[in-house]
């Protein structure tokens, strides 16, 4: 589980994750929205400041949500970075299928950026995926 702190690296960097998945191909889908709810509770997030957080970064261009996102996700470790990844997925497949744009943002982080290994990824998706389904 994740800090149960606002201000940490790993919040702020799931945070715009989630902003950037859930606009990436320009349509919020109510099921990604939900997968959101899951998400905060699995992690013990704060509702409240995540969903402000969220909205403050409508007014801010793509890039720059980018760019921030990336500065977050490189302050965490290895284990964190995975983990926005694998709760990246399962987000933009919250839809019934992942958007060209959605995975156009995801393979540029994990590949990229954080030169992350797919193949823990996936099995760390499937973990998670499998938790949320159980629960």
């Amino acid at each position: 589980m994740a800090p149960n702190n606002p201000g940490s690296n790993y919040f702020h960097a799931l945070t715009l994750l989630y902003h950037l998945m859930i606009h990436a191909d320009d349509e919020v889908d109510p099921r990604e929205l939900k997968m959101g709810e899951i998400m905060l509770e699995r992690e013990g997030m704060n509702r409240v400041h995540f969903f402000k957080q969220v909205k403050e970064f409508d007014d801010l261009k793509r890039n720059l949500i980018y760019d921030r996102c990336l500065v977050y996700l490189k302050k965490c470790n290895v284990d964190q970075q995975m983990t926005c990844i694998a709760w990246m997925v399962i987000i933009a497949n919250a839809d019934g299928f992942m958007a060209r744009e959605e995975w156009a943002i995801i393979h540029r982080i994990y590949h990229k950026e954080l030169n992350l290994n797919l193949a823990l990824i996936m099995a760390l998706q499937r973990e998670i995926n499998a938790a949320v389904w159980v629960s």
